[in-house]
């Protein structure tokens, strides 16, 4: 199969489009996140307080994550889609190695063709 130069090019751009948006995926979901985590955070211990003596610690921190479940779904959501996120940007990183690869072997060959194999003495 024969590749131009201008389709990996095209391929490349292609690429690094879907990685810029990878990247704000990943931006987007990390800040939803780092406001879902505190968020957590407080409704639990807000609903742990609210249940003071009422039972053994186990109780009260079962009741108060009963009591915060919104905040505990909410936060867990975040933080799996933003490690998604991170693993879309991974994996167009990784597609972008492999062209630019795929574009220097190309490059040499087109070059050996052109000049014939080179033996140094």
């Amino acid at each position: 199969m024969t590749v131009t130069a201008s389709q990996i090019l095209e391929r490349l751009e292609v690429l690094m489009a879907e990685l810029d948006e990878a990247i704000e995926e990943s931006t987007r979901w990390a800040r939803a996140y780092a406001g879902a985590r505190p968020a957590y955070d407080r409704a639990k211990a807000l609903a742990f307080v609210e249940t003071k003596g009422q039972g053994t610690v186990a109780e009260r921190e079962a009741f108060a994550e009963i009591g915060c479940s919104d905040e505990s779904f909410s936060r867990w959501e975040a933080e799996v889609l933003w490690k998604n996120a991170a693993n879309v940007m991974k994996a167009r990183i990784a597609k972008i190695t492999a062209l630019q690869t795929w574009a220097s072997n190309v490059k040499s060959e087109r070059d050996m063709a052109a000049r014939g194999p080179q033996v140094r003495p």
